[in-house]
C-alpha cells in the first residue's frame, strides 16, 4: 500500500512542477490511496469474522462430537450386546416375567435381540435364556421372558444380559447329554470287556473239557424244573388257561348292546333290527326280500321286479301334449326348434305341429284359424316378406282377437306373432316388431 511519506520523497526527488509525467503519477496515487485504504480495512474485518466463525465452529463441534466421542468409547467397552445390572435381587423362573435394570455406561446403546442369554456373576450355574418383552434405553429397565432356567436356579443381584439367538443353553446342555453319554460308554465299554474275558475263559474251559456237573448233577444229566432254584415256584405263579376262561366268562355284561345281541333268539331268514340305543331285535325277510338283498344295482334290482323302462315322449308327443312316455330333457329343446310353415294363400297353423315357426310370405296372405288348439298353451310365428317393397299383408281368421284386421311386412320389417289358446276356438294374439 502506499503512504504519504512515499509520495512526499517522491517530490522531494522529482518536482513534478516542471514534469507533465511525474503530475499524472501524483494525481493517480492521491485517486489510489484512499480505496487502497477501504480494501486494507474491508481484508481486516473479513478475517476477523472468519475468526469468529471458526472458533463458533469449534465450538459447536466440540458440544456434538465430544459426547459423540464419550458414547462411542462407552459402546466400545459395552460392545453393544452385552451389558451389565447390579444391586438388584432377583430369581429367573421358566415361562415367568424378569426385570432387572440395565446400569452399564452407554445403556442407550444396548441393543437387546430377541432372544438373550442372561447370567448370574456371582453364580456360574445360575443362568437361562429370555424372550425380549421391552427395554427402555433411557432409564435401563429391561424385562424379558424366561423360557430356560439352568437347574437351579437362585436369586442373583449381579446379573450380565448377552444377545444371542436363544439356542446356546440347549446346545450347552446337549453338549453336557454327550459328555455324560460317552462317560456312559466308556464305563459300559469297561465292562463289555471284563465280561468277554469272563466268557472267553469258559469258552477255554468247554473247549478243553467236559462239563463236570449241572444243578449238583453229574454225568448223564436230565433237568427238572426243581432242579433249577425258583422255577417251580414261577411257572406256578404264571395263570392257565382255565383260570383266564374263568375269568373271562363273567366279564361280557360290560356291554348292554353285547347283552342285547347275546339274548336274540338267533335263527334263519331274519334280519337284525335295531330298536334302540342299547336294544335290538329280529325282522323276518321273505325268500323274495332276500332276492333282492343280493342284487348289486339298480338294473339288476328293476329286474327282479320286473319294471322296464317306459319309452320316451316322441317330439310329436311333446307338442301336442299327447302319450304317457316320459319326457327326456333334451327332447324339448329339440321340440321347441323352430318350423317353417307353408306359403299359402291361407296359412294353415296345425297347433299339434310345432311350439315355435316360421312363414315367409311371397303375396298378401291370411292366417286360418289354428287347429288342434290346446287350451292354456300358447305358440309363436315369425312372419316376414319376401321384398323389401311392396309390403306382403296378413289378415287373420275370425277365432283371432286382439290385432288389427292385418299387419304389413317385408324384408325389412318382421313381426313375432304370440298366440295363447283360450279355448280351442278362441285365441289371442299379440305382436311385437322382430326387425
Amino acid at each position: 500500500m502506499a503512504d504519504i511519506s512515499q509520495l512526499e520523497r517522491l517530490d522531494q526527488q522529482f518536482p513534478w512542477e516542471n514534469d507533465p509525467l511525474q503530475a499524472e503519477l501524483r494525481r493517480l496515487m492521491s485517486t489510489l490511496e484512499p480505496r487502497f485504504t477501504n480494501l486494507e480495512n474491508q481484508i481486516i474485518d473479513w478475517e476477523a469474522a472468519v475468526a469468529n466463525i471458526t472458533q463458533l465452529g469449534v465450538a459447536r463441534v466440540n458440544e456434538v462430537l465430544g459426547p459423540l466421542l464419550t458414547q462411542l468409547n462407552e459402546a466400545a467397552q459395552l460392545g453393544f450386546l452385552v451389558a451389565y445390572a447390579t444391586d438388584f435381587e432377583n430369581t429367573m423362573e421358566e415361562g415367568e416375567p424378569f426385570g432387572i435394570v440395565i446400569n452399564s455406561d452407554g445403556k442407550e446403546l444396548f441393543t437387546p435381540t430377541p432372544q438373550l442369554t442372561i447370567m448370574d456373576l456371582d453364580t456360574e450355574a445360575n443362568w437361562g435364556t429370555a424372550t425380549l418383552q421391552s427395554y427402555d434405553r433411557i432409564t435401563g429397565d429391561l424385562t424379558v421372558t424366561i423360557t430356560f432356567v439352568n437347574s437351579p436356579a437362585t436369586a442373583g443381584e449381579n446379573w450380565v444380559v448377552a444377545c444371542g439367538s436363544g439356542i446356546l443353553p440347549k446346545t450347552i446342555s446337549a453338549s453336557d447329554l454327550a459328555v455324560a453319554a460317552k462317560n456312559d460308554v466308556e464305563v459300559l465299554a469297561d465292562q463289555f470287556s471284563d465280561d468277554l474275558a469272563t466268557l472267553q475263559t469258559l469258552i477255554a474251559s468247554l473247549s478243553t473239557g467236559a462239563v463236570v456237573s449241572v444243578a449238583t448233577k453229574t454225568g448223564v444229566v436230565t433237568l427238572v424244573p426243581d432242579d433249577i432254584t425258583g422255577l417251580q415256584a414261577l411257572i406256578d405263579a404264571k395263570a392257565s388257561t382255565s383260570y383266564v376262561n374263568s375269568q373271562v366268562a363273567a366279564k361280557q355284561s360290560a356291554s348292554a348292546k353285547l347283552t342285547a345281541l347275546s339274548d336274540l333268539a338267533w335263527s334263519a331268514d331274519n334280519l337284525l333290527l335295531l330298536s334302540g340305543s342299547a336294544s335290538v331285535t329280529v325282522q323276518p325277510i321273505s325268500a323274495f326280500i332276500k332276492t333282492l338283498l343280493d342284487d348289486g344295482d339298480a338294473a339288476a334290482a328293476r329286474t327282479t321286479l320286473a319294471i322296464t323302462s317306459p319309452t320316451p315322449a316322441t317330439l310329436a308327443e311333446i307338442r301336442s301334449a299327447t302319450g304317457s312316455g316320459p319326457i327326456v330333457a333334451s327332447a324339448i329343446e329339440t321340440a321347441s326348434a323352430v318350423v317353417t310353415l307353408t306359403d299359402a294363400a291361407t296359412v294353415a297353423v296345425d297347433w299339434d305341429t310345432f311350439i315355435h315357426a316360421q312363414v315367409t310370405l311371397t303375396a298378401n296372405r291370411a292366417l286360418g284359424n289354428p287347429t288342434n288348439g290346446q287350451q292354456g298353451t300358447t305358440r309363436t310365428i315369425l312372419v316376414q316378406g319376401n321384398l323389401t317393397s311392396p309390403f306382403r299383408t296378413l289378415s287373420f281368421g275370425n277365432q283371432y282377437l286382439g290385432l288389427p284386421p292385418a299387419i304389413s311386412v317385408s324384408t325389412l320389417r318382421w313381426y313375432l306373432l304370440t298366440i295363447f289358446c283360450v279355448t280351442p276356438t278362441h285365441f289371442v294374439v299379440s305382436s311385437v316388431q322382430a326387425k
